[in-house]
């Protein structure tokens, strides 16, 4: 049985080979094929998931040590949503469901004309209503069994979804560093028409997107910016780091920040950012529970580290200690151990 969730936390895909090793693991496997991605994580209460590109998805309970199967999922999922009642995955061609009674397993959802050739890039679930957005630029909205609708909302991939109260945002971009980014867009209207929000925005190769309490915040390559009330964009850190993902912690004003070079960053304020370790790793993978922070790491075969997920105490005030971080990757089939 599947843990009920009381929250949405959405991660963004990630498209690489994890293959790192931490002192202490083993030898080098014979076959790298076998490394494979931490593409999503995404938590709510006690309860953390994980998104895998081969070997489908995983469930993790606080406290436990070791990551549980989800059954049924054979479609090589990059991403995935969370709701009370549900799971949605993107697979086969569109978006499949679980529900967590079990009573349906991974249903096709809704088809997404074009998944194959270029590829989803967010999802984010609101209620019963489904976003996607799409390498294509565009953003597909599914409910319930209606056909999906769509709107084109820039030339390039739709890296990043995001709500606050009934305010849809978009984060337009690709990979940090190759450009072709066109910022972030507004929609008031559920998705049907979208507008460019861009003043102030400097960097608009956004990564992603991360609301906390009203306020909206983008990670893009060049450090951190807010989304002030005359709709206008302020940095606000992380200057010339390459920002991989964003999160906030509900119900605190914390924000957390993955880098592809420097390691995680912690800002309480959302504007003060503190080094939290794992420099030298492309962290592109976060979740914080009631009590952990997670991370998936990206790999490079020649790097220090191994492939997956690692945690640690999310609720601690220093910022020394930086060890404190732990593999957790017990359960993950083709995890390198």
């Amino acid at each position: 049985m599947i843990p009920k969730l009381t929250s949405i936390r959405i991660t963004p895909v990630s498209l690489f080979v994890v293959s790192l090793c931490f002192a202490g693991c083993s030898e080098e496997p014979e076959n790298p094929a076998e490394w494979f991605s931490i593409t999503a994580l995404a938590a709510s209460g006690e309860s953390v998931y994980a998104a895998t590109d081969e070997d489908g998805l995983y469930y993790l309970e606080d406290e436990k040590d070791s990551w549980q199967y989800i059954e049924g999922f054979l479609f090589g999922a990059s991403l995935f949503a969370v709701s009370e009642t549900t799971v949605y995955a993107n697979g086969s061609g569109g978006i499949r469901r679980l529900n967590k009674d079990n009573s349906e397993l991974w249903v096709n959802t809704s088809s997404i004309p074009g998944w194959g050739r270029k590829g989803m890039w967010s999802l984010l679930a609101v209620g019963d209503t489904i976003y996607a957005g799409m390498g294509s630029g565009r953003v597909y909205r599914v409910t319930g069994n209606e056909p999906p609708s769509w709107a084109t909302v820039a030339n390039t991939a739709i890296s990043s979804l995001a709500i606050s109260g009934t305010t849809l945002y978009a984060g337009s971009g690709r990979f940090p560093n190759l450009g072709g980014g066109e910022g972030v867009f507004r929609s008031l209207d559920g998705g049907d028409s979208w507008t460019p929000i861009n003043t102030g925005l400097t960097e608009r190769d956004v990564t992603s997107l991360a609301v906390s309490g009203t306020i909206v915040y983008a990670g893009t390559s060049d450090g951190v910016f807010r989304l002030e009330h005359d709709d206008s964009w302020t940095h606000v850190g992380l200057s010339g780091s390459a920002v991989a993902l964003l999160i906030a912690e509900p119900g605190t004003t914390r924000l957390y920040a993955g880098t592809w070079d420097d390691g995680v960053f912690r800002a309480p304020d959302g504007v003060s950012w503190q080094y939290w370790g794992l420099a030298g790793l492309p962290v592109t993978a976060l979740a914080v529970s009631e009590k952990y922070l997670y991370a998936g790491t990206l790999g490079r075969p020649l790097a220090l580290g191994r492939a997956g997920i690692f945690r640690r105490r999310a609720f601690s005030s220093t910022t020394k200690g930086y060890g404190l971080w732990t593999p957790i990757n017990r359960g993950l089939t083709k995890i390198w151990h």
